[in-house]
């Protein structure tokens, strides 16, 4: 079927929905990126399940947007988007201040740009947005998994967990300054530079990080984004918040051009270790 319009769960009352797709497809058209457009608008305080089938749209908004909402998805395979899943828990959208809780278990999820967004709310919460990835396929041709790295919008705590995320120019960005990413169980992370991490703190276990493009060495900083060096990791350490990388058990860290690990332009507030020796 096709949905001729938004599905919204939640609003001035909270709900909790169970959808199993049952093997079939919805057809639904996210509308536009600019008027914060998505196909299934999940409300704060509200749920939904997702079960086995298929999200299949057009438009430039998100197939799914949820603001402090808890949403799982399971075997659910979405395509056809330029954009997926939209977590947005700053306090301009999350009118109950609630923390979302994503569980994407099993799914494949193909988008043009960033694939799944992550914003938490900062110091609004003594909790922290919650993302668990598992089982799953995220491809993007932009950013696999984005988090947005405004002063007010951390405060984020993401597993990925035997998955494969890859996105073109970055497989996962993560500029927050308050926030935990762990990445584990064989999992492969890849794009023209494989990771990109300005802050948080981040574990990487028993799994791969790629960097596929041509070698870029920077030579100034970015304020807003990151630059495509081509390298494995690539830590930009420019916005002063503390940056904790630890690599460990059955790891990889390659590139195919350039470097397997970068940090630029100093290591002031950096520190890594890679099965317990430190490195910076």
């Amino acid at each position: 079927i096709t949905l001729s319009e938004p599905l919204v769960i939640g609003g001035s009352e909270t709900q909790q929905v169970m959808l199993d797709l049952n093997g079939k497809t919805l057809m639904v058209d996210p509308g536009d990126y600019s008027a914060n457009g998505a196909a299934i608008q999940v409300a704060a305080g509200s749920g939904l399940t997702m079960t086995n089938g298929s999200l299949v749209g057009s438009g430039d908004g998100y197939a799914i947007d949820g603001a402090g909402a808890e949403i799982t998805l399971s075997g659910v395979t979405i395509s056809g988007v330029k954009r997926a899943l939209n977590i947005r828990d700053n306090s301009a959208f999350n009118t109950r201040n609630s923390d979302a809780k994503i569980h994407l278990v099993d799914c494949r999820i193909e988008s043009s740009d960033a694939a799944v967004l992550i914003s938490g709310n900062g110091t609004d919460s003594a909790q922290t947005t919650q993302l668990v990835v598992e089982g799953t396929t995220i491809e993007s041709d932009y950013i696999g998994i984005a988090f947005n790295g405004s002063a007010d919008q951390w405060g984020t705590s993401t597993q990925i967990i035997n998955s494969n995320i890859y996105g073109y120019w970055a497989g996962v960005y993560h500029p927050q300054g308050d926030g935990t990413l762990v990445i584990s169980g064989g999992s492969t992370i890849s794009g023209y530079t494989g990771m990109v991490l300005k802050g948080g703190n981040t574990t990487v276990l028993d799994s791969t990080i790629h960097g596929t493009g041509e070698q870029n060495v920077p030579t100034s900083v970015s304020m807003s984004g990151f630059h495509d060096t081509g390298d494995g990791i690539y830590i930009e350490s420019n916005y002063g918040w503390e940056i904790l990388l630890k690599v460990s058990g059955d790891s990889t860290v390659i590139s195919d051009h350039a470097q397997e690990l970068r940090v630029y332009p100093d290591d002031s507030n950096v520190k890594v270790t890679i099965n317990g020796s430190r490195v910076y």
